[in-house]
C-alpha cells in the first residue's frame, strides 16, 4: 500500500492552511450510510455528441498497432511524452502506473512494437506490465493536458491484484482492467488515496477523510482533515498526516490520538529570511507516510522549524539549514517520537538553495528505508533535482543518490517510488523512453 499526493492549491488555499492542524480532533468520525456511487444524468444532444467523440478518441488510443510511433518533438510542457504519477507492484509481481501520455508510444519492451495513442493528443492513462514488465493491457481515460503544478492520478492495488485508480474521485478496477465502481470525491478539491491490502480504502478530499470498503460505500467520515497522505498498519489502523502532524484512527473511525506540530513564524524563515511566494507557505503540501513490518510510522516532510514531539517537556526541533529542507521521522504505533533526522543532502549551499522537499517512502526487504525528494538548488531557477536517500531502521543515513531533474513550476507533485521484493527502486518520471516509463534504481 502507499499513499499519495495533494492537487495544486491556490495561493489563498495554502494562506488558510496554515491556520489549520494537521487533522483537527474538533469533529469526531461520523458513520455514514450513504453510498458514493457515481450518479447518472441524462445528456442532451450536443452533450451525448461530445461524449460519443470522447469515447472514439480512448478507443483510438487505445487500439495497439505494429507501426512504429511518429516521432515527436520531446517538450516538457506541451508534448511530455509519457508523465507517469504512481504506480505499484501488486501480489503477483506485475505493475501499474497511471499519468498522462501524450503522442504516440511503444509500449513493448521486447523488439516487437506495441504503439498506443493518438499523435498531437494527450490523455489520462492506466496501464499494466507483468513481472518481466511486458505489456499487458492499458486504458486511455479522456483527454488530459498539463498545468501548473500537475499532480495527475494515483494507484494502488489489494491482495488479489485489484486496481484502485485515485483522480478526483476513487476507481476500482479488475486485475483485466474493468472498471467495478466509482466513488465520487464529494465537495471537497481531491487531495489522497490510500488502500490496504484487503481492498479497504481511505480517501481525502478537502477537509474531509473518509473510510471506504471494497464495494466504493463510504463507512465513516472526519471532518477539518487538512491531510495529503494516508496509510493503514497490519491491525487495520489508519494514518494520516500532512506539514502540520499526524493522527491515528481505528478501522471503526475512533480517533486514538493526534501530534499536532508547533506553528513556524511564518513570516520569516530560513538563515537569510527567504519566504517562498511572500510569506510562509509550503512548496508543496505532500508529505509521504508508511507503516513498518513492526506498525512504526515512517514520515518524511519538509521541515520548517517544526516540533516534532511537542506533547514532551523538551521539544526535538531540527532546524533547517537553508529556506526549507527534509526531515524524516519515525514514530512508534502509540504516537512516540524514536528518532528524525534530516536528510544530508551535498554540495547544497545555504545562501543558493531554495528549498528541498519530502515526497515518498519505501522499504528494502531488510527493513532500510528509501525516501523520495526534490529540491531547488539555485534561487534563480524553477529547475529542480529528485533524489534519493537511504537509512537504517535506526536512522542514520548511509546514501544518498541524485535523480534527473525536472521543472517544478510544471510538475511539482506527484512524485513516488516503489522498492521490489528484490531491491529495486521505481520512481515516477517523466520523459523516459523504455516501458514501463519509470526510473529504477538498485539503493
Amino acid at each position: 500500500m502507499k499513499n499519495v499526493t495533494v492537487k495544486k492549491l491556490s495561493l489563498v488555499t495554502l494562506a488558510s492552511c496554515l491556520l489549520l492542524a494537521a487533522c483537527s480532533s474538533k469533529n469526531s468520525a461520523t458513520p455514514s450510510s450513504s453510498s458514493t456511487k457515481v450518479t447518472t444524468t441524462v445528456p442532451n444532444d450536443s452533450e451525448a455528441a461530445g461524449e460519443a467523440a470522447g469515447r472514439a478518441r480512448n478507443q483510438e488510443c487505445e487500439r495497439v498497432r505494429s507501426t512504429t510511433p511518429k516521432p515527436t518533438e520531446f517538450d516538457s510542457w506541451h508534448s511530455p511524452g509519457v508523465l507517469t504519477t504512481s504506480m505499484d507492484i501488486d501480489s503477483e509481481g506485475n505493475t501499474i502506473v497511471t499519468g498522462l501520455m501524450s503522442d504516440e508510444h511503444d509500449f513493448d519492451i521486447t523488439s516487437k512494437r506495441k504503439t498506443v495513442g493518438v499523435d498531437g493528443w494527450s490523455f489520462k492513462f492506466l496501464a499494466k506490465f507483468n513481472q518481466r514488465q511486458e505489456f499487458l493491457w492499458m486504458k486511455c481515460q479522456g483527454e488530459e493536458t498539463l498545468f501548473h503544478w500537475y499532480n495527475g492520478p494515483a494507484v494502488n492495488t489489494d491482495s488479489s491484484g485489484n486496481i484502485y485508480q485515485c483522480d478526483f474521485g476513487l476507481s476500482k478496477f479488475s486485475p483485466a482492467g474493468k472498471l467495478l465502481w466509482s466513488a465520487d470525491a464529494g465537495e471537497g478539491e481531491y487531495s489522497a488515496c490510500a488502500t490496504n491490502r484487503s481492498g479497504k480504502s481511505m480517501m481525502l478530499s478537502g477537509l474531509q477523510a473518509r473510510f471506504i470498503d471494497t464495494n466504493g460505500k463510504t463507512i465513516w467520515s472526519a471532518e477539518d482533515c487538512w491531510c495529503s497522505a494516508a496509510t493503514f498498519d497490519q491491525e487495520g489502523n489508519i494514518f494520516v498526516g500532512g506539514q502540520y502532524g499526524l493522527e491515528k484512527f481505528s478501522s471503526s473511525g475512533k480517533q486514538l490520538w493526534s501530534i499536532y506540530f508547533r506553528k513556524r513564524d511564518y513570516n520569516t524563515f530560513g538563515p537569510n529570511g527567504y519566504s517562498e511566494y511572500g510569506d510562509g507557505h509550503f512548496v508543496t503540501e505532500q508529505v509521504g507516510l508508511r507503516t513498518d513490518k513492526d506498525n512504526n510510522i515512517v514520515f518524511v516532510f519538509s521541515n520548517l522549524k517544526n516540533d516534532l514531539e511537542p506533547e514532551d517537556a523538551k521539544s526535538r526541533v531540527l532546524k533547517p539549514g537553508w529556506l526549507q529542507d527534509v526531515a524524516i521521522a519515525k514514530y512508534t504505533s502509540g504516537g512516540k517520537l524514536l528518532w528524525a533526522q534530516k536528510v544530508k543532502i551535498p554540495k547544497t549551499v545555504a545562501k543558493t538553495t531554495r528549498y528541498a522537499e519530502g515526497y515518498d517512502i519505501s522499504f528494502m526487504p531488510n527493513g532500510d528505508i528509501i525516501a523520495l525528494g526534490g529540491g531547488a538548488l539555485n534561487y534563480d531557477t524553477y529547475d529542480s533535482r529528485l533524489f534519493l536517500a537511504k537509512f537504517t531502521t535506526d536512522g542514520e543515513q548511509t546514501r544518498f543518490m541524485w535523480l534527473g531533474e525536472y521543472q517544478s513550476f510544471i510538475h511539482n507533485r506527484g512524485h513516488h517510488i516503489v522498492t521490489n521484493k528484490n531491491g529495486r527502486t521505481y520512481v515516477t518520471s517523466l520523459g523516459e523512453k523504455l516501458p514501463p516509463f519509470l526510473i529504477s534504481r538498485d539503493m
